[in-house]
C-alpha cells in the first residue's frame, strides 16, 4: 500500500535526520565542519517537521476512519500515551546526563524535578512531544472544523501562527521575556519547542491530511506551493537579516520542510529501491519506539567508544560509528518486534490483526506484510493470488 508506506518512510527519514543531529552533538563535531552543511543532511528539520507530520497523520487517518466520538476517544488516549512517554523519557535521560556530568546529587532534590515545570531545569529533546500531544488532544475538533469550513479554518491557522510569531519577536526583547507564560507558549516551551507556534504547525498538518481525501488536486497544489515557499525561505537566508524575512521563515519553515520530506518519501516509495526503503519504512512504522530506543543506543555507543579509548578516532569516523550504529541497531530491534508477531497472523481474525484504530484497516492485507514475512507467508499469498485468478 503506497500511501501507508510513504507515511512510514517519511517518519523514517525524519528519524534518520534526528539521529544525525544527535550523533553530531555527541561526537563533538564543530559547527563549522562540512557535516553540518545542509547539502549533507539538513539540521533542525526533523523536530520542525515532526509535529507537522503528526498532524498530517491525524488528519489523513482519522478524518475518514471513525465518527467523532470514537475519534475523540482514540486521540485522547494516544495523547495521554505521548505525554507519559515525554515525561518518563525526559526524566530518565536528563538524570543520566546530570550523572555523567558529575551533578548526580541534583537529581535527588525536589527543586530539580520541579524545575522541569518552572523551566529552570534543562529539558531534553523529549520536549518536542508536548506540542504533539496537544495536537492529538485537539485533533478531533480541528478535523471537524476543516471538514465544515476548510478555507476559514486555514485562514484562522495562518493568522494564529502569524500572530504568535509577531508576539514572540516583540516579547523576546521586552521585559516580559523572562515570564513563564511567554517562555512556555511563545519562546521556549519544553526544551526549545514553543507550544503555540508548534501547535499551529500541527494544525496545518491536519488540514493537509484532511484535504488529501477531500480534494487530491488541491492537496498536491498546496504541497508544491509549500515546497516553493520553503525554497524561498532558504534563499532568503542569503540576504541580510530583517524582521520581515525572519517572520516569513518562522511561518513557512516547518510546513515547507515537511513538504520536501514528504516529497522525498513519495519518490522513495515508488522507486525500485526495496533494500533501502524497507528498513526506513520499518523504523518509521515504530516511530515512537524508535525515538526512545535510538537515544539509549547512541548513548551506549558513545560511552563504549570513550571506555575503550577510541576517542582519538577521526571525528568523521566517530560520528559515522554513532549514526550508522544507531540506525542499524534500531532497525534490528524493529525487525525483532515485527517478526515476533508474524507467526500468529494466520490464526488471527482480521479485526484482531488490523484493529479499528489502525490506519491500515480499510486497505491492508497480508500482502502488505510480505516483505517482513517468513517464506511460508509468501507461499500463502501466492496461492491466494493464484486462486483469485482462477
Amino acid at each position: 500500500m503506497k500511501r501507508s508506506r510513504t507515511l512510514d518512510i517519511c517518519r523514517g527519514l525524519l528519524f534518520a535526520m534526528m539521529a544525525n543531529t544527535h550523533a553530531l552533538s555527541l561526537a563533538g563535531v564543530p559547527h563549522t565542519h562540512w557535516l553540518f552543511a545542509d547539502y549533507w543532511l539538513p539540521n533542525g528539520w526533523a523536530t520542525a517537521a515532526f509535529v507537522v507530520l503528526s498532524g498530517y497523520g491525524i488528519g489523513w487517518i482519522f478524518s475518514i476512519a471513525h465518527d467523532e466520538p470514537e475519534r475523540s476517544r482514540l486521540l485522547r488516549r494516544r495523547s495521554a500515551i505521548v505525554l507519559a512517554v515525554m515525561f518518563v523519557s525526559n526524566a530518565f535521560f536528563a538524570a543520566v546526563k546530570s550523572m555523567l556530568l558529575g551533578h548526580g546529587d541534583q537529581t535527588l532534590t525536589g527543586q530539580w524535578w520541579l524545575g522541569f515545570l518552572t523551566l529552570d531545569t534543562e529539558w531534553t529533546i523529549s520536549g518536542v512531544l508536548l506540542p504533539t500531544a496537544l495536537v492529538l488532544l485537539c485533533g478531533s475538533t480541528v478535523i471537524r472544523w476543516v471538514t465544515d469550513a476548510p478555507w476559514q479554518t486555514l485562514l484562522a491557522i495562518v493568522l494564529g501562527h502569524l500572530a504568535a510569531s509577531m508576539f514572540a519577536e516583540q516579547l523576546a526583547v521586552s521585559d516580559f521575556a523572562h515570564s513563564w507564560p511567554v517562555r512556555f507558549f511563545l519562546l521556549e516551551g519544553f526544551g526549545g519547542y514553543p507550544v503555540l507556534p508548534f501547535m499551529a504547525n500541527g494544525f496545518m498538518g491536519i488540514w493537509l491530511g484532511v484535504q488529501r481525501h477531500r480534494d487530491k488536486n488541491l492537496w498536491l497544489n498546496m504541497v508544491l506551493a509549500l515546497m516553493g515557499l520553503q525554497l524561498a525561505a532558504y534563499l532568503s537566508t542569503l540576504e541580510p537579516h530583517g524582521p520581515a524575512w525572519s517572520l516569513f521563515r518562522a511561518n513557512v519553515g516547518a510546513v515547507g520542510k515537511f513538504a520536501w520530506v514528504f516529497f522525498c518519501a513519495s519518490l522513495l516509495s515508488r522507486l525500485p529501491l526495496t533494500p533501502l526503503t524497507l528498513p526506513v519504512a520499518l523504523i518509521g512504522k515504530y516511530a515512537l519506539a524508535s525515538f526512545m530506543l535510538h537515544r539509549v543506543v547512541m548513548q551506549a555507543l558513545s560511552l563504549g567508544i570513550n571506555d575503550l579509548g577510541f576517542v582519538q578516532l577521526p571525528i568523521e569516523l566517530h560520528f559515522a560509528t554513532l549514526w550508522l550504529g544507531t540506525l542499524v541497531a534500531t532497525w534490528v530491534a524493529c525487525i525483532f518486534w515485527q517478526r515476533r508477531k508474524l507467526p500468529m497472523l494466520p490464526k488471527l481474525h482480521r479485526e484482531q490483526l488490523f484493529p479499528r484504530d489502525d490506519y491500515r484497516t480499510r486497505q491492508a492485507s497480508l500482502q502488505d506484510l510480505q516483505p517482513f514475512a517468513p517464506p511460508k507467508m509468501h507461499c500463502i499469498a501466492r496461492f491466494r493470488r493464484f486462486m483469485a485468478l482462477r
